[in-house]
């Protein structure tokens, strides 16, 4: 008989979620910005950009963190 694979415990997310956080894919960054998704990764990887969170298994940045790193 097969043994059972444990279940990996869930992360907790360590940043607090306001009730009116706003958070954006991938697709309008690339929208607001006329820009590539691979450049939006680049600038992430350079320290340019602020990483993305993971939000049930899709990226997801927070819109004022994109605003303020954008400088508007």
């Amino acid at each position: 008989m097969p043994t059972k694979k444990k279940r990996k415990p869930a992360k907790k997310n360590p940043k607090p979620i306001g009730p009116n956080t706003k958070w954006i894919g991938i697709g309008q960054i690339c929208e607001r910005y006329s820009v590539s998704p691979m450049t939006v990764y680049r600038a992430v990887n350079a320290g340019e950009f602020p990483p993305p969170e993971k939000i049930f298994g899709q990226n997801r940045w927070k819109l004022s963190d994109v605003v303020k790193a954008k400088g508007g």
